[in-house]
């Protein structure tokens, strides 16, 4: 097909997951987040788009704020189903340690694996966002923003898995 690969490229394409590829064609991303819409939200779904488009116009910086706030957007998702209440999470969430308020409230009676990988999942959030908001030059690269992307799908994945045992 006019194509040649290196043994290190044959040696890449074998070691790929399906989430490298994904993240590699931003359409195929754009539509597989895009599929999370109505579970987590119009917010969600913009926030989403709008790291896959800084991702594309090599916003490193931008990409990584926006995952994180993607990710904000699932959280706030699963709290407001679960309560059954959005004004009453959004009033916790936008006090002093809201973030962390709402994701006890998400798991504090879960077991132990399910509040681990949820708390772990919330990283995103911290660390891309807060990054961002602190007015100081950020090395984060190109690396960082695929891996954001990455990250936030895999949040995705597992949040919609264990959607019921989340908002129960």
């Amino acid at each position: 097909g006019g194509y040649s690969l290196t043994a290190g490229g044959r040696t890449a394409l074998e070691n790929l997951d399906a989430a490298s590829i994904v993240l590699a064609q931003p359409g195929s991303l754009a539509a597989t987040l895009g599929g999370y819409q109505d579970r987590f939200g119009d917010g969600f779904h913009q926030r989403a788009l709008e790291a896959i488009k800084c991702r594309n116009a090599e916003a490193w910086l931008a990409c990584c704020a926006m995952v994180g706030a993607s990710a904000e957007s699932v959280l706030l998702a699963i709290a407001i189903r679960k309560v059954g209440n959005e004004e009453q999470v959004l009033r916790i969430y936008r006090n002093a340690r809201g973030r962390q308020a709402v994701l006890n409230l998400i798991v504090g009676q879960a077991n132990a694996q399910t509040r681990t990988t949820l708390t772990t999942f919330a990283g995103i959030v911290s660390l891309w966002r807060d990054d961002a908001a602190h007015g100081q030059t950020s090395p984060i690269s190109t690396a960082n923003a695929d891996e954001a992307l990455r990250q936030l799908l895999h949040m995705c994945q597992w949040v919609a898995q264990e959607w019921d045992a989340l908002t129960a």
